[in-house]
């Protein structure tokens, strides 16, 4: 019997992916629709919320409140 990467168990991909960090998690997700949605991207900016818009293709920063910012 023959598996491919992409049909790993769930359990496992969690795991595996929760242990990466940063450049390593981008490729992680970057592998296949299945792993991109295993784990959440890690906020490169902790300090501001950070959103894509698709309309004009720009990456906004947006400071978070001082009573949010965590040292």
């Amino acid at each position: 019997m023959s598996s491919s990467w992409p049909d790993l168990p769930l359990d496992i991909l969690i795991s595996m992916g929760n242990k990466l960090h940063n450049a390593d998690l981008f490729s992680f997700r970057s592998a296949c629709s299945q792993w991109h949605s295993v784990v959440h991207a890690p906020n490169p900016c902790p300090n501001y919320l950070v959103s894509f818009n698709s309309k004009n293709n720009m990456i906004n920063l947006v400071m978070k409140k001082k009573e949010s910012i965590r040292p």
